[in-house]
């Protein structure tokens, strides 16, 4: 009797070790050069906002109006005011220094975020369709966060 006791909880445990989703898609595009190229793969966990904040600088796969999976970086988070302006994004009047972006962005109007709002930029923002066309993204379109890429 006490081996079937101690043998019911290890189960249990291994079973939870596999729950986790992960799905692997194929970039398409040039959006986020030099991160992720055209034809890459890349993997999805689509759990991992369960337990972890969005966090600036994750990549992840959102849907948006035309349905489709898109994969950007997180910059913005929610309740802070947005504005690109000489080439560069500031958040709350100070700048962001990445290493993400190396492309000028075109000024823009500032934005604040509301409480489940994120804004995503391609890190080739001359050829991304990002929140800067489309507004920012909410937390319950955000399908999980880009783990591994490259081409396979």
């Amino acid at each position: 009797m006490k081996k079937l006791l101690l043998f019911i909880p290890l189960v249990f445990l291994i079973g939870c070790q596999s729950a986790n989703q992960t799905t692997t898609y194929v970039f398409e595009g040039r959006s986020m050069e030099p991160t992720i190229h055209d034809q890459d793969h890349f993997v999805v966990d689509k759990d991992f906002y369960d337990s972890n904040p969005i966090q600036r600088g994750d990549i992840v796969v959102y849907l948006y109006e035309d349905e489709q999976k898109h994969a950007k970086r997180v910059l913005g988070l929610p309740g802070e005011e947005i504005q690109f302006r000489n080439g560069t994004m500031y958040i709350d009047g100070n700048l962001l220094k990445t290493e993400y972006i190396t492309q000028d962005i075109e000024g823009s109007d500032p934005m604040t975020l509301q409480d489940d709002e994120y804004f995503v930029v391609g890190d080739s923002p001359s050829l991304s369709k990002d929140s800067r066309h489309h507004g920012p993204i909410k937390k319950g379109d955000i399908i999980g966060k880009v783990i591994k890429f490259g081409s396979e």
